[in-house]
């Protein structure tokens, strides 16, 4: 069975920490005369939807637990109640990944937004292609040919992975294939936005859940068409130009 260590003062050896302990502990705080929902802070059973106070649980569970590990959300009620409301939706369709990587390729390059602009970016995990071309590319449609870099997030989200992308070429740091271009093609000097080469982008997203504690099967499996993706698109790439995008190095 899997389980969390968990070392309280005084004792040589750690309780171990099991999922039953905790849904036991908290069958155990619902039947108590006076139940103890959490008045701020709380920890949910995002499965019944109802909240418990961490102190209560952890009298009938000893030490601290790892909540999170097990997929407990732990917060303010409020915000967990209106978060389950909120995420808890039926899952649709996964999309193949065949039916993904067309989608990719049919989108139209844009130019690779600012820091700030990449704040209204979708956050879900996925794939995303960047191109490096001293002639415009914005508004064409993608071709292998101009592929220079596919990469893909998960639990981070898109957002704050192109960021770092977009952070790494401007001073060599977060994102090791920004690191790699900072190094070999600008030669440690700063991106210039407004330069001659310029790079370009394109995403697909994956919608899902992705926060352990929210996410459900559905969510998972379709997380786990992300990776699958993005080495559908470099191997589609590599079909069609008889090598790989020269900044995917891995």
């Amino acid at each position: 069975m899997q389980f969390i260590p968990f070392r309280a003062t005084g004792l040589d050896h750690p309780f171990h920490i099991t999922y039953s302990q905790i849904k036991a502990a908290m069958k155990k705080a619902s039947k108590s005369k006076k139940p103890v929902k959490g008045r701020k802070y709380a920890v949910m059973d995002v499965q019944t939807g109802e909240t418990y106070s961490p102190k209560a649980l952890l009298k009938l569970v000893i030490g601290e637990r790892r909540f999170h590990s097990f997929g407990f959300p732990v917060g303010n009620r409020e915000f967990l109640n209106s978060e389950r409301a909120k995420k808890r939706k039926p899952s649709g369709r996964v999309d193949s990944t065949n039916v993904l990587l067309e989608r990719l390729f049919s989108r139209t390059w844009k130019l690779f937004p600012s820091v700030r602009e990449l704040q209204h970016l979708e956050d879900y995990p996925g794939v995303y292609m960047l191109a490096y071309s001293d002639t415009s590319l914005d508004g064409t449609r993608v071709k292998e040919k101009d592929v220079f870099y596919v990469g893909m997030a998960c639990e981070g989200g898109l957002r704050s992975r192109l960021k770092e992308f977009r952070k790494g070429i401007t001073d060599g740091r977060c994102h090791s294939g920004a690191m790699r271009f900072h190094r070999i093609w600008l030669k440690g000097e700063p991106y210039r936005p407004n330069g001659k080469a310029r790079f370009y982008f394109v995403y697909v997203p994956v919608k899902c859940e992705r926060v352990k504690e929210w996410r459900s099967p559905s969510d998972i499996l379709r997380m786990s068409k992300v990776p699958e993706l993005e080495l559908a698109a470099i191997a589609q790439v590599k079909s069609k130009m008889h090598h790989e995008p020269l900044l995917n190095w891995k």
